[in-house]
């Protein structure tokens, strides 16, 4: 009699045993189907309001993405100046050079010189004022006139280019290990709105076309 309850009581426990092991693989087992399932869709639409969004701030940050560089300077004080925006010898300041103030509206301006280097005269009061250049299809435009050199005014904050393919190698860093990625500049429309060229491919999502 105390055998067979033995025997009962050791073939309970093992079926228990073997009840919590198969509980234990089974949830291991989800688990890994859980963190190993892709979810590159995600990535995807990130990726894209990426993009939407640096194409809304472009509109208040750049006058024109035509224009590869500008000099931005904060002009104290109000009336007829000129400033040196260290435009590098050789460029064409006659029919390449605009000036925009703090709200990107561009506003008449003059040069010292056909080419660089030269001064640029505007009409200023107090605030900041970018001063583009590097845009070899522009031509002048009809207020611009040539002016004689006077000593230049206005602090120089910076010296910086164009955005227009900084955004393109953070993508691809990002989704380094993700996905397989190519971000390009297609084209700038709009004048300040870019499309991009990406391939987008991972083991859920596969895209190649343009986003913007």
């Amino acid at each position: 009699m105390k055998k067979g309850q033995f025997m009962l009581i050791a073939v309970i426990l093992v079926a228990i045993s073997f009840s919590i092991i198969f509980t234990y693989v089974r949830s291991a087992d989800t688990s890994a189907v859980i963190f190993f399932e892709p979810n590159s869709r995600d990535d995807f639409v990130n990726l894209q309001n990426s993009v939407t969004t640096r194409n809304s701030w472009l509109d208040s940050y750049w006058f024109d993405l035509n224009w590869q560089n500008r000099s931005t300077f904060l002009i104290s004080g109000s009336g007829l100046i000129q400033v040196d925006p260290q435009i590098p010898t050789g460029y064409d300041c006659f029919n390449q050079v605009r000036v925009a103030d703090s709200g990107n509206n561009e506003i008449p301006s003059s040069v010292t010189a056909i080419t660089a280097p030269c001064n640029v005269e505007f009409g200023a009061s107090t605030g900041t004022y970018q001063i583009y250049w590097n845009n070899p299809s522009a031509t002048a435009p009809p207020y611009r006139g040539i002016v004689p050199l006077v000593a230049p005014t206005g602090a120089l904050i910076r010296k910086d280019g164009a955005p227009t393919n900084l955004l393109c190698p953070h993508i691809i860093n990002s989704y380094k290990g993700l996905a397989d990625i190519n971000c390009a500049v297609q084209n700038i429309y709009g004048n300040n709105q870019i499309n991009y060229s990406i391939r987008f491919r991972s083991l859920d999502v596969s895209f190649e076309g343009s986003l913007n």
